[in-house]
């Protein structure tokens, strides 16, 4: 069987994601053991709600990777690229 193609569902339409990025940013928070103000500066920023529901049009939701990076570079002093 060749595969002809693959589908990125980042922002929920086909398969509910939000937990798995909810976790997923809450873990590099946890690496690099940011303050809670700095957590909700982040999480403001790319689109994760006072509810942890993801807001609709947010980098979360449909942006792009690099985007997602340039945010969560501005707080942790590494590269784009180490991240």
């Amino acid at each position: 069987m060749k595969i002809r193609g693959i589908i990125f569902d980042k922002d929920g339409t086909l398969m509910e994601f939000s937990d798995l990025w909810q976790c997923a940013v809450e873990e590099l928070f946890n690496e690099y053991s940011l303050s809670e103000e700095v957590k909700e500066e982040i999480r403001e920023k790319i689109g994760i709600k006072s509810d942890l529901t993801i807001r609709e049009n947010s980098i979360l939701a449909s942006g792009t990777m690099n985007e997602l990076f340039e945010v969560i570079s501005m707080y942790i002093l590494n590269s784009e690229d180490e991240i």
